[in-house]
């Protein structure tokens, strides 16, 4: 997972934007950023209020479901005989064009 390297990543975008800004508490903040041992603080402490909500289908093919419901296949595969273009003339969503 990739997760750390991308966030220490952000840390060090988020420690040149407060580089930038002036001020003493933001610069001190910024070059704190720049710290391996604070950006590790700031990634275990983030660590613990993320929470991963999708992830790899399991091996059933259909997608976890946190609320335990299940949703069925995620996919919708139409074939040739299941498409038309003609559809219900007073359907709402019909082109005004089309006769």
């Amino acid at each position: 997972m990739p997760g750390r390297d991308l966030v220490h990543g952000m840390m060090i975008m988020v420690a040149g934007v407060l580089l930038l800004t002036p001020g003493f508490i933001t610069d001190t903040l910024g070059f704190l950023l720049f710290v391996p041992a604070i950006r590790d603080a700031g990634w275990k402490f983030l660590r613990s209020r993320i929470v991963i909500l999708g992830g790899p289908a399991p091996a059933g093919g259909r997608h976890a479901n946190p609320h335990g419901r299940d949703t069925g296949p995620q996919t919708i595969d139409l074939s040739a005989d299941d498409y038309s273009e003609s559809g219900d003339e007073n359907s709402p969503w019909r082109k005004p064009d089309r006769e």
